[in-house]
This record gives structure tokens, sequence and C-alpha cells, in this order.
């Protein structure tokens, strides 16, 4: 029992680091971002501060960072999908250094963006197998379940209602359990 719990604090250590060391390069990058001019067409930077700290109140505090990176991704009428700190440490590990790959983590972004701002009725209105299109080029997400307690997309669980809730009308944000590998973006 006692080196069961030992595996477990250090599994949960080792989590931890690699969840701060993604932080942490995002922090960077978001730093170095912030000091270029907003593209046109993107959020206007108190919307994206806005978004910022809805995502982070709810719990999503990488998904926050992130988002601040590549926030110029981020286009009006939009829902976004947002996997929990969990689900991208699970997949940080597959992936090379964000540093050295923009291009991946822009990519693994517009993959949670559908280009529509979709209420959750709107979204269990959808049958099974229904392919919604994304930022991503080329890449659909399909609805895997639409009962009433359990919804999901891409075989990732819904895990709430909007969670940036009077941000803006054309933007809606759902709480995800898992990163989409839909289009085989990183290794699996």
């Amino acid at each position: 029992k006692k080196a069961m719990m030992k595996a477990n604090t250090s599994s949960s250590l080792s989590l931890s680091i690699l969840v701060l060391g993604l932080l942490w390069m995002c922090l960077l990058a978001s730093a170095h971002a912030q000091g270029q001019q907003q593209a046109p067409g993107a959020l206007p930077n108190q919307l994206v501060l806005g978004l910022v700290n809805a995502i982070r109140a709810q719990g999503f505090n990488t998904a926050a960072l992130i988002i601040t990176y590549v926030r110029d991704v981020v286009r009006p009428p939009v829902t976004l999908l947002i996997p929990n700190d969990q689900a991208i440490a699970n997949v940080a590990l597959s992936l090379p250094p964000l540093s050295a790959s923009p291009s991946l983590l822009r990519s693994l972004v517009q993959a949670h963006m559908v280009p529509s701002n979709l209420s959750f009725s709107d979204l269990q209105a959808l049958p099974v197998n229904t392919l919604i299109p994304t930022f991503h080029t080329g890449t659909r997400l399909r609805i895997t379940s639409n009962t009433r307690n359990d919804y999901m997309i891409e075989n990732a669980h819904v895990l709430g209602k909007d969670i940036c809730p009077n941000i803006a009308d054309f933007l809606t944000c759902f709480g995800i359990s898992q990163v989409f590998n839909v289009s085989g973006l990183f290794p699996n």
C-alpha cells in the first residue's frame, strides 16, 4: 500500500511538472505575442482577456494560457471545445516542444473550434454521427453520443454547459474530457 501511494505521488508530481512546463512555454510565447499587433478579424484584446479569465475561473488553466498564445485564430462566430488540464497533460508527452512547432499548436486549437455559435441545446439537437466542421481545414468532428446525461463529441465527454457565458453573443465554450486527434495531428 505504501509503495502504491509513493508511485501515485511520483506520478502526480511528474504530471504537475509536465503541466507547469507546458504552462511556462505558453506564458513565454504569450508574452512575445502580446508585443505584436492584433490580426485583422481577431478578437479584441479586452474580449480575449474576458475569455481567458472566464476559462481560468472554471479551472481550464492550461487552455487559458494557450488561447492567449493563439488568440489570432479565434474568429467569430465560434464555439470553443476546450480540453481540461488533465486531457492536455495526457497528450503533452507525445507532442514536440511547442516552441519548435507553433503551427502544430495552432492546428490543434483550430481543430477544437467550430465556426458557429452553438448552444448546448443546438448540440443536443444534432443526431449521433453528425459531422461538425472546424476551423482546421478538412477536420470535422463527429457527434458520438447525444443522450441528456452523456453528450460526446469524438468520444470526448462534454463536461458542462457554456463555461464562458456573457463574454460575447457570438462565442460559446464547452469543456471537454480529451484532446481531439481527429486528423492525426499528433502521434498516438
